[in-house]
């Protein structure tokens, strides 16, 4: 009886284990940090209207093909809540159903990108992953700027953010993604965003993520070889790595593809994506059950961070909140070291948490939208970024563990909080208010008298939607004194504070001044295309008339003639309200400068041709000076580095790097040990170091040099130099002769042979085989030699022999190869590499001959047709 009751009660502490750590949060590889138990946002920050200053100056991302959107025209599934911000575009949809015109907004903007990062403060968002597309597409230069936004945003708001390149459709990503790192994202001399305070850093590291490596829809990179290499360079400059990779990485099936996993483990951090995936609580349940416990098992034994996504939903899938919480509480649960929300500002997939139009009212009349009350519940525009709050604070244990959600989809029985910041501006027998936004406000009231303090309670006007009023049919010379009050189904709000106003003839009240000249680049080198801005303020007590375009002309070094101007913006410019003119033309056609070296002045006029009366016309220039380089900036990091190993000797080649006089080649004998000290300088871009040891490992980075400074040091390669070398198999691939040495064709799995009778030059080949070897060919889609017959686990030199002998021109053939799983050549290019057609080329490389005594060798296709061999050499 006592044994037995001994047994239960040891049964039922096993049982609460279980229960307990279930919900025990797995151990993370990295300590709490910027990314590692905090809320992450996706932030698009991509839509951009014509007349907004940007450069490509469409409707981006808007509409499909760039032009004004409606309904036929339209790439969103959802309306933001417009009422915050200042400068709104009119689009051709119906006006909404409160009567307001349908406009919307660009994120090129700062006031936009203060008032989103605002909310995010606002609702526990801890970091930003601010996208970033190919820097050398159609969409780098408007990125660049809303980067710089994003800089200052952050830093007002104290919200972290970090740069995460989408290599979705970016074919030559390996290169341009360390370059733009390296010139543009990382440089001083450029927007240099990692120097902002606001900087994600995990670990100490600043933070980097790549999303898009191994899905397997034909749009996004799949070269594990070139992938790998990415991932490791960004850890080589110091950075902490995140992955945004498919939902089944650990499988390697479903939206990945195979054979993927040493990629996805290479990262510090693996992102999975899951839009599209679930659409129900129920697919939480499930997803979590076979995906994200094994996940997460997987990378607590791989030393990785896990960091899964949370959705808000598209149509349909939101059920008023539902949702998105279980999903967090699934993803508390499973033990995750840090949460994705996919994504902020996403209204093209229907997945952002931003505000979103409430319901019908606020929503074009006839579009094709969904509103946040589609499924009969009301919720507030702010509702998913409440419940995101709350999912933080339950992820940090600021809140207990719950299924249920803490915030409601609007707050009730509470009026709205009391409008601030009101303010009137008179004008011609009418005055302007405007004032901010009262969360969960339906409406304002605005009184109003002609003495200080007597608005009484009887309210002026009700009904307002929007956050400004204009008050016509005045007395001018009168005083009038004013104040709002925020309305909702719950109540009435306090009273503001009082502001007043004296309306007065005519526009004398108008007030244009230039406050700041800016150039984009900020600093610009000799022959860049240097595209100037102006912020205008109105300084006066009345606003701009809408329609009327505000414009400002740029001159250069004191000339008479404008290089540019900015004549599209038509926009009211309240008084005492701001705003950035861009230049979007000029005297030859464009809407740039071509720099020239040396130090200038730019003078920006606004309303330089008197399109509105001020009530003083003098004042309406300012002359900023600014410098030219020479043209001449640090070259990129070098890239491709290989080393490869001979008697007492190593040698070294390299990817060319734009722009380099020389480079520097640093040499440890430990990996990482390189140091900041060079042991040669060269000027190609290959070295031989000579005079090694014999069987002691040699390590190497090198750095691109000009007058302008070196570059940081490129990723690591190493090779361990060896006596002289004796050759123990020599094939004469595609041959079933073979030429002494060689013998003829074999051990090859698969493939077609293909000769030639033209002369193959062998004067540029390193060790080169006889010509007549290079006259036959291996070639297939894929295909692989298995060398028997070796000393299992030992050291040989395989050295493999090309020569393009149909191609007339380079790029037509790329392939890769890997000798014993290990990637060695990746897009190889016989051509390019060899210098021409019917010219041989070789490639050396060291392995071990695995545990069966074998050395395998895989061809594959990487780019351009079918790889191919002339022939095989492995040396002891």
């Amino acid at each position: 009886m006592h044994s037995s009751n001994r047994y239960v009660a040891l049964f039922g502490i096993l049982i609460l284990t279980l229960i307990l750590s279930a919900s025990k949060p797995a151990t993370a590889a990295s300590p709490v940090g910027d990314v590692v138990g905090k809320i992450t946002v996706g932030y698009q920050g991509w839509f951009a209207v014509p007349g907004d200053g940007t450069p490509i100056n469409i409707w981006w991302h808007w509409s499909p093909n760039g032009q004004q959107p409606n309904n036929s025209n339209n790439s969103i599934h959802a309306w933001p809540d417009m009422r915050e911000f200042v400068n709104q575009y009119q689009t051709g949809y119906a006006n909404l159903g409160n009567g307001q015109p349908a406009k919307l907004f660009s994120s090129d903007d700062q006031q936009v990108v203060d008032t989103q990062f605002l909310w995010m403060q606002q609702n526990g968002i801890d970091t930003a992953a601010l996208q970033r597309f190919n820097p050398t597409g159609g969409e780098g230069p408007e990125r660049n700027q809303v980067t710089q936004k994003v800089i200052s945003a952050a830093q007002s708001h104290n919200v972290k953010f970090y740069i995460m390149y989408d290599v979705s459709g970016w074919t030559s990503f390996e290169t341009q993604m360390e370059n733009d790192w390296s010139t543009v994202i990382n440089n001083n001399t450029s927007i240099n965003v990692t120097a902002s305070p606001m900087y994600a850093k995990q670990n100490g590291k600043p933070v980097v993520c790549i999303w898009g490596f191994g899905f397997n829809d034909g749009n996004h990179p799949t070269d594990s070889a070139a992938c790998l290499r990415v991932i490791n360079w960004f850890k080589s400059q110091g950075c902490y790595v995140i992955g945004g990779v498919p939902s089944h990485w650990r499988t390697g099936d479903s939206d990945s593809v195979a054979n993927f996993l040493s990629v996805y483990h290479a990262f510090n951090m693996i992102s999975p994506w899951m839009v599209g995936r679930i659409g129900t609580a129920a697919d939480s349940d499930n997803f979590r059950t076979n995906v994200n416990n094994p996940d997460i098992a997987d990378c607590v034994a791989n030393g990785v961070d896990y960091q899964p996504c949370v959705l808000p939903g598209d149509t349909g899938q939101r059920a008023h909140g539902d949702f998105m919480w279980h999903q967090f509480g699934n993803m508390i649960q499973a033990g995750s070291q840090g949460i994705y929300i996919s994504m902020f500002d996403e209204f093209n997939e229907g997945n952002q948490i931003a505000k979103t139009a409430e319901d019908s009212s606020m929503s074009p009349v006839g579009g094709p939208f969904f509103t946040l009350d589609q499924d009969g519940v009301h919720c507030s525009s702010d509702y998913y970024l409440r419940l995101t709050n709350d999912g933080g604070k339950m992820l940090k244990g600021q809140i207990p563990f719950t299924w249920t959600r803490p915030t409601q989809p609007v707050l009730t029985n509470t009026p709205p909080p009391t409008p601030t910041g009101l303010t009137a501006a008179a004008g011609n027998t009418q005055i302007t208010l405007t004032w901010s936004q009262s969360s969960g406000a339906a409406s304002y009231n605005v009184y109003r008298s002609t003495s200080a303090g007597g608005e009484g309670t009887t309210a002026l006007v009700t009904g307002i939607s929007g956050a400004t009023y204009t008050n016509t049919g005045l007395t001018n010379g009168t005083t009038y004194f004013y104040k709002v009050a925020a309305v909702n189904s719950f109540g009435t709000s306090a009273q503001s504070s009082e502001a007043s106003a004296t309306p007065t003839n005519g526009v004398a009240g108008i007030d244009l001044i230039v406050t700041s000249v800016s150039l984009n680049p900020a600093s610009p080198s000799n022959g860049n295309h240097v595209v100037f801005s102006a912020v205008v303020k109105n300084q006066g007590s009345v606003a701009t008339p809408s329609g009327t375009i505000i414009g400002c002309q740029f001159a250069v070094d004191g000339v008479t003639t404008p290089i540019n101007w900015s004549d599209t913006d038509t926009t009211s410019l309240a008084a005492g309200a701001s705003v950035t003119l861009t230049a979007n033309n000029g005297t030859s056609g464009v809407n740039y400068w071509t720099a020239t070296t040396g130090s200038h002045t730019v003078q920006a006029w606004v309303d330089d041709v008197n399109r509105i009366a001020e009530s003083n016309e003098n004042n309406n220039k300012l002359v900023a000076s600014f410098t030219v380089a020479s043209g001449v900036i640090i070259p990129p990091v070098p890239t491709g580095l290989t080393a490869t190993a001979g008697n007492t000797q190593v040698s070294l080649s390299w990817g060319a790097s734009s722009g380099a006089t020389s480079y520097n080649v640093y040499r440890g004998t430990t990996s990482g040990g390189e140091g900041t000290t060079a042991i040669a300088t060269a000027t190609t871009t290959s070295f031989t170091n000579t005079g090694l040891t014999n069987g002691t490992t040699y390590f190497y980075k090198v750095a691109a040099v000009n007058s302008a400074g070196t570059s940081a040091q490129s990723g690591e390669a190493s090779a361990t130099p060896v006596a002289g070398l004796t050759p123990v198999v020599q094939i004469d691939a595609g041959s079933t002769s073979g030429v002494s040495p060689f013998v003829a064709d074999v051990d090859f799995n698969s493939g077609n042979m293909f000769s030639s009778t033209a002369t193959v030059n062998t004067s540029g080949a390193s060790n080169p085989a006889p010509a007549a070897v290079y006259q036959t060919v291996r070639w297939n889609s894929s295909f692989t030699y298995t060398i028997p017959n070796l000393t299992a686990n030992a050291g040989y030199t395989v050295r493999l022999h090309f020569a393009e002998l149909t191609w007339t021109a380079a790029g037509q053939r790329k392939f890769n190869v890997a000798i014993n799983g290990t990637s060695v050549l990746s897009a190889f290019d016989i051509f390019a590499t060899a210098g021409g057609q019917n010219r041989a080329t070789t490639k050396q490389f060291t392995t071990t001959a695995n545990a069966s005594g074998q050395i395998v060798i895989a061809f594959t296709q990487g780019g351009a047709d079918n790889p191919e061999v002339a022939g095989i050499e492995i040396l002891h």
